[in-house]
């Protein structure tokens, strides 16, 4: 029973993540470029596909989950030979259309290869494991 609810589950976010590809198209433009030259997305960018050179560091900003007791972990670790982890933290950014200063939590990952990875991301309670009603965040990261 466990596990046709998991597969249902992953067949649920799976087609989730494709509307969502097919709602927004391809290189939809909602990333920006830090002064680092990281390629920097947040919510806005979940669904989309994001595209990336090379070496490009691409940076994952997601609002703040401590205050619920929650913190973003990847679902599954990407290919490290495409997408590779390279740092994880949590600092203020300008998120708010009015510029506020907000708790962010970056996950930072550095294109290693060329060719594509599904970047999947939930907020959890850490040690509990992945449950249904967990927020998640998919893109697809195409390196070239």
């Amino acid at each position: 029973m466990q596990c046709s609810l998991a597969k249902s589950t992953t067949i649920f976010w799976i087609l989730t993540f494709l509307a969502a590809v097919c709602l927004h198209g391809c290189g939809s433009g909602t990333y920006r470029t830090s002064e680092q030259g990281e390629i920097v997305v947040g919510l806005e960018a979940a669904g989309t596909s994001i595209e990336l050179r090379v070496g490009q560091v691409l940076l994952v900003q997601l609002p703040d989950g401590r205050v619920r007791g929650r913190v973003w972990q990847l679902i599954k670790g990407p290919n490290m030979l495409i997408l590779r982890p390279d740092d994880n933290r949590f600092s203020t950014s300008s998120l708010g259309e009015d510029d506020e200063e907000v708790s962010v939590q970056e996950l930072r990952f550095v294109a290693e290869g060329e060719g594509e990875q599904v970047l999947s991301l939930a907020l959890v309670r850490p040690g509990a494991g992945l449950s249904p009603g967990d927020d998640r965040w998919l893109a697809e990261v195409l390196i070239r």
